[in-house]
Formats: C-alpha cells, structure tokens, sequence
C-alpha cells in the first residue's frame, strides 16, 4: 500500500483563496489552478503532507502529477523571475523562447532541475523517516521530451537513485511502439530502479481489448521489467483481470 502524491492536479478552492502566490503564473500574468513547484513553499508544503503520510502503515510514497503542465507552461511569478535571475543575470520574460539562445536553454534545464529538487527532498525525508519505504513516480513516455516540454528528468531521478520505481505511461494500442518505449525505458535507468510499464486500459490515448492487454503483458515479461501498472482501476473488468491471471501463470 502506498501513499499517492498529485501535486498538477487542480488546486482547491479554498487553497487558492490562502497562497495564490504558490499557483503557476502564465506569462502574460494568469494563473493556472495548479502549484508551482518550483517555489521552496511548495516543496515545503508537499513534505508537511508526506510527514503526515508517514504516520500510517505505508509501503512507500507513489508520485504523479510531478511535473510542469504540457507545453513547457513554467511558472513566472516574481519568485521565480527572481531565482533565475539571480544566477544567470536576466529574467526568463527577457528571454526569447528558441532553442539557439543559450539563456533559454538554461530556463529549460532550471524548471528540470527544480522538480528533481523536489524529488530529492521527498527521497531524503523517507530515508530520514526510520522505515524502509519505496519511492515510485508515474511518468511521460519519453525522457528527453518530457524533461524539455514539461521538466520530468526522470532518468536523472533514477541515476541518482532517487526513486525506486519508474511507471512510463505508454498508453498505446500499438504494441511496437509500447515494446519500442518499454525498451528504451529499462535501457535508460539501467539497474538503477525497477521499471513498471504502465498499460493504458481506457485512457484519452487508448482503449485496449482483451488480445493487444495479453500482448502488451507479454512485452512486458519478456523485456524483464520489474512490474505492471494499469490506468485506470476503474477500467480493469474482469475479462481483463481474467487476461492478466492467465499470463502470470503462463510458463
């Protein structure tokens, strides 16, 4: 049993209405209901949550959601502005968004670098906790794009050992490309983590039938990942779970 962390889920109301300043600041100055977690208050917040986690009889801490919004929608809020421009000299709003000036390279690797941030501070405080507890995080298909376009380093999580377990959400109906990213993944990591393929059931990418789930299981095995996860729950009826008993106990 683990604890599950969705920080780009929509903010509550009421969460808003008291830290409107920890929301993600759209560069012509909007707000998306979402936290940014670039700011030390969220991190700070995310942790007093964890702690609180901890109290109970939990196997680990599960992380989704942990990431920028798609499309490289940074935050630029004062804050923010400010601790870039505090190391590089220049605000992110004089940066013009094109991969041939240097600064705005910079920009890019510095929202990466702020979420494995907060990624390592989730990994220090359960190795501080006195249990042995796992560390796992969903993540986006491919590892260069997802750090590029929403700043999820997540094979630099895994070479620094600051995850146990990685979930690449490869929900597709084409096996050769689920068996194509499934590889690259487990080539990525290496023996630093465990890989657990997610295999989308009924997602807004797919909708799987009993004969591609049976396929895309047997990828799975035979590629020697580490587990399987399933989005959503909610999907998983029993003809599928009837699929997945049969490969488990197929020599």
């Amino acid at each position: 049993m683990d604890a599950r962390l969705l920080n780009l889920r929509k903010v509550k109301s009421e969460q808003i209405a008291e830290h409107p300043e920890w929301l993600i600041h759209n560069i012509d100055s909007t707000t998306m209901p979402n936290l940014n977690l670039s700011l030390p208050a969220v991190r700070e917040y995310w942790l007093r949550k964890i702690s609180e986690a901890l109290k109970y009889d939990i196997d680990g801490i599960h992380l989704d959601y942990t990431r920028f919004p798609i499309d490289q929608k940074y935050s630029y809020d004062t804050t923010t502005i400010a601790s870039f421009k505090k190391i590089y000299g220049v605000s992110p709003l004089e940066i013009s968004p094109d991969c041939g000036n240097l600064f705005w390279c910079e920009w890019i690797q510095w929202n990466a670098d702020q979420i494995t941030l907060t990624v390592k501070s989730i990994r220090e405080l359960l190795d501080n906790s006195g249990k042995k507890l796992l560390l796992g995080a969903d993540a986006f298909p491919d590892p260069e794009t997802s750090r590029i376009l929403i700043g999820q380093d997540w094979t630099r999580w895994a070479r620094e050992e600051l995850v146990d377990i990685i979930c690449p959400m490869l929900y597709t109906n084409d096996t050769a490309l689920f068996k194509k990213y499934l590889d690259a993944a487990i080539k990525a990591v290496g023996s630093e983590c465990i890989v657990c393929p997610g295999i989308g059931i009924f997602t807004a990418e797919n909708k799987i039938t009993s004969e591609l789930l049976s396929g895309e299981l047997e990828i799975a095995r035979n590629a020697g990942a580490g587990g399987i996860a399933f989005f959503s729950g909610y999907s998983f009826h029993q003809e599928f779970r009837n699929v997945l008993k049969e490969t488990i106990n197929k020599k």
